[in-house]
Order: C-alpha cells, then sequence, then structure tokens
C-alpha cells in the first residue's frame, strides 16, 4: 500500500523518508479532495460518504506536516489516499481489512460532521424582528452559518416549548419556486403550505435554508439541470448526475444548530422525504413524528413528484 498526498498547491508529495504504512499524526482520507479550511470535513457534502482512516487524534481541522519539506508549519492536506500496489485507490473493503491489520479505528466523515455539529456551534444569531405576512405575524432570526458563510433565517410562530413537541419546517432555498413561483416543482407549493399550517396550529418554526438551490447543487447548475430535462428527457436525478453531482448534497446539521438554538428539543417534521427525518434526528433533535407536507401535482411537476417518489423514497401518496 502507499499513501499518495496531495497539498492544496495540487503537488502531489512523495516524501523521500516515506516508508510503506508508515503512520503519521492526522488522518488518511479515501475519496475525493476536501476542501482546505478551518473546518474542512464539515463543508461540502461531497465528502460526507467517504471512509477515514485515523490515528488517535481527535482534532482533525488539518493534519500536522508530515515532514519539514512539505510546507512551513502545518501543511493542511487536501488529499490522502490509500493506494493498492498497482495505484488504485483502496475502497471501503480494503480499508477494513487495513485498518484490522494494523489495528486502526475506521469512521465516516459522515460520523465526524455528526459528532462535531452535536458538539461544536457553527452559528451566529445575527438579526431579529417581526414581520407581517398573509399568515399573520412571525418572529424572524437571521443566522451566520460561520462553515458555509452563508446567512440562513428562522420564522417562529407563537411561543416555543423544549417539552411540547414543536411543528417544524426546513425548507431548503429553491428561488424558482419560492419567488418566481415555478410550476417545474413543488417547493414554494411547499412553504406556503407549511406556514399556513403553523399558522393554525398558533407555533411552530420555519428553518429556511440558503445554499441549498437544487438539493446543494446551486443556482446555475440546477438552471443547466433544468436544461437538460427540457432538452434531453433527462429526469431530476439523472440530470444532477449527468452533471457530475450525487442525487441530493444537502445535510441538516447546521439546522439542527438552529432549532437548538430556538430552544427546540421536539419537532413534528413536516416533510415527505424520509431522509430529512434521519438527518435531522442524526444531530440531537427528537424527530416525534413525520407530518406530510404534499401538494397536488399542477401538470408541470407531475414528472419531477414521480421520480421523488420513485427514486428518492419520497412519500406521495398522490402521484
Amino acid at each position: 500500500a502507499l499513501l499518495e498526498i496531495v497539498t492544496p498547491q495540487g503537488i502531489t508529495i512523495d516524501p523521500p523518508d516515506a516508508q510503506p504504512y508508515q503512520v503519521v499524526a492526522g488522518a488518511f482520507f479515501a475519496g475525493e479532495s476536501v476542501r482546505v479550511e478551518q473546518g474542512a470535513i464539515l463543508v461540502g457534502s461531497a465528502c460526507a460518504g467517504q471512509d477515514v482512516v485515523t490515528t488517535d487524534h481527535p482534532i482533525l481541522y488539518h493534519a500536522p506536516a508530515l515532514s519539514a519539506n512539505l510546507l512551513p508549519g502545518e501543511a493542511y492536506i487536501a488529499k490522502a489516499m490509500l493506494l493498492h500496489d498497482n495505484g488504485t485507490m483502496m475502497r471501503l473493503p480494503a480499508l477494513m481489512e487495513f485498518a484490522a491489520e494494523h489495528r486502526f479505528p475506521i469512521i465516516t466523515i459522515a460520523d465526524i460532521i455528526a459528532y462535531r455539529h452535536k458538539t461544536e456551534t457553527f452559528i451566529r444569531r445575527d438579526a431579529e424582528t417581526v414581520i407581517e405576512t398573509d399568515t399573520g405575524p412571525w418572529r424572524v432570526q437571521v443566522y451566520a452559518d460561520l462553515l458555509h458563510h452563508a446567512e440562513h433565517v428562522a420564522l417562529i410562530k407563537g411561543e416555543i416549548s423544549s417539552i411540547t413537541p414543536t411543528l417544524v419546517r426546513v425548507h431548503s432555498e429553491c428561488m424558482t419556486g419560492d419567488i418566481f413561483g415555478s410550476k417545474h416543482c413543488d417547493c414554494g407549493a411547499q412553504l406556503r403550505h407549511a406556514m399556513a399550517q403553523i399558522d393554525k396550529a398558533g407555533s411552530g418554526v420555519v428553518v429556511y435554508m440558503k445554499q441549498q438551490e437544487g438539493r446543494g447543487i446551486g443556482l446555475g447548475n440546477k438552471i443547466k439541470a433544468y436544461e437538460l430535462q427540457r432538452t434531453k428527457g433527462l429526469d431530476t436525478v439523472e440530470a444532477n448526475e449527468a452533471l457530475g453531482f450525487p442525487e441530493d448534497l444537502r445535510e441538516y446539521g447546521i439546522g439542527a444548530q438552529i432549532l437548538a438554538d430556538l430552544g427546540v428539543k421536539k419537532i413534528l417534521l413536516m416533510t415527505n422525504n424520509p431522509k430529512k427525518m434521519g438527518g435531522i434526528s442524526g444531530y440531537g433533535i427528537d424527530v416525534v413524528t413525520q407530518v406530510p407536507i404534499e401538494v397536488p401535482p399542477n401538470g408541470v411537476n407531475n414528472g419531477y413528484l414521480q421520480t421523488k417518489k420513485e427514486k428518492m423514497g419520497h412519500i406521495l401518496n398522490n402521484v
């Protein structure tokens, strides 16, 4: 087995004194490159499915320099892979064998993300006011996301209790649906329905997550995906994959931290997506039950909803 190190500058390092199976302080990341900055493991959901072989060092913001020849002081590692003798990257089964042979613990980056979201705070409440809407007054709180350099919004209706389950919608930003009323998705209709239901209940929270456009691929890429759907007949999952993305890049640790800051501990989660329930409950929020938020197909988004049901596991009864 060989260890390949690639620096943030994209330079492959092969220290002259490196030995096969050499163990160094830090972590070996098997998979795609990790964004290089403080909190690197936590940014970019593409990292969340990767496999990691670590030493006993629990702080994984970065890895100390492997050699004085690499970078001065502490060297951030953009990518480190364990390779087979033939140069191919070790996947999970081989990593498990390697870890057992050398008595390494092995965990996934998703495990580290979940742990750090539970034990560290990555949000800051920056502003607060009350706004009047079609569904009455809402308290608005703006949160700075210190990992993704974004601003998320919490809309709070009525009194929130840490004991009584709170009706909650964690809503991903969708400019085309939420603002422009696009019929190609159900996002805008779901947001309006959630606000109406919470108003009817008298209390609840909408967490509006920025930078989750197109299930995390960004507005420009979402529009490219729309064009592939329009001209090539691809569905929403196929279009994302054709652009080089997985079907869903979103993670919900920041949303869970916002709920915790609001004093929410138990939630009635308004979603049709079982993965969102697991994603939020994994961060210490008790998801008491799922509350359906299905809106009828509009004649344009029928295929989109069918794909969400068949390929993404959404619970939809009217499709």
